[in-house]
This record gives structure tokens, sequence and C-alpha cells, in this order.
């Protein structure tokens, strides 16, 4: 049996869970997407690149089964900016997250070494939580930092990404 959503104008269909899916134009709708989904739900990213800055996402899963936010099956889906996630029981694959870091000058890098400019500073993906798995990604060309977990961050698993530059 096939369950439908309509959430902020997406048609979203399932046969056992939830799938939602997104695309660059629509990327600030997975803030609203994170509230309504749970344990067992897909998020699928649409292909392309993405360089509309993410919302701060509050995502959650549960005991019962991961939430999982992934590359929708076959397209390739490139991350340019940077993203925070919150969260519990995620599953986190199949992304590549590309920073512009190789479009740095070196000189003007040395040059603000003890105070960077806000382009020296940019971040991959910070993520916060617990029980989350982190895996077959892409991460490179970030200048601050391309994967960071903080805060109270347990049972984190970061297994076969490439991180790069």
């Amino acid at each position: 049996m096939k369950r439908y959503f309509l959430l902020s104008g997406l048609l979203i269909s399932s046969l056992s869970a939830a799938k939602y899916t997104i695309t660059p134009d629509s990327v600030s709708k997975i803030k609203d997407i994170c509230k309504v989904a749970k344990a067992g739900d897909v998020i699928y990213l649409r292909g392309g690149v993405y360089k509309k800055h993410f919302p701060i996402m509050r995502c959650k899963g549960s005991k019962k089964g991961f939430l999982t936010i992934t590359a929708y099956p076959n397209e390739k889906v490139t991350i340019r900016s940077s993203w925070v996630i919150t969260g519990d029981y995620l599953n986190i694959y199949g992304l590549n997250f590309r920073g512009y870091a190789d479009k740095l000058n070196y000189k003007k890098v040395i040059s603000h070494w003890w105070k960077p400019s806000k382009d020296m500073k940019s971040k991959g993906i910070l993520i916060k939580g617990t029980h989350i798995k982190f895996h077959d990604n892409a991460v490179g060309y970030y200048p601050s930092s391309g994967v960071k977990f903080t805060g109270k961050s347990d049972y984190i698993t970061i297994s076969h990404n490439i991180i790069y530059n």
C-alpha cells in the first residue's frame, strides 16, 4: 500500500517508510522535512550542485531505526556550502561535500593567518548528536574543517569516506 505525503508543495510517496525528496532549489525545505521525518524514513537529495546555505537541521531517528539522508539513486550530489545537523540515529551517506579552498590564494591565506577572513573559516559538515553513521561520502577543499563532530556526540561511526585537501 502506497502512502503519499504533501509537504510544502512536495509530493512524497512511500511503500513502508516515508521517502522525501529535496532539489537544489528546494533545499530550504529540508528543515521542515526533518521535523516530520522519523525512524526508517529516507531523505533523498536529488542530483546537482547545492550552493545555497543549508539551514541548521534537527533530524531524529530512534532506537527503532535510523533516519537516512542520502543522494537519490544513481544521481550525484555536490554540496558546496556548510552543513550543520543535530540529531540522533542518523545515517548519512553517498554525498559529496566540496568547499572552495582550491580557489583561495596562498599569499592571502598566509597574510590572514592569525585573523582569517570568512571564506577561510568555512566548514564542510558539522554534526552534533548520538548514534550517527557517516559513511561513503567525499569531503574536500574546506579550509577550516571538512568533518567535525561537536558537543555531546557519542556512538559515532565514520567509515569508508574520502577526505582530501
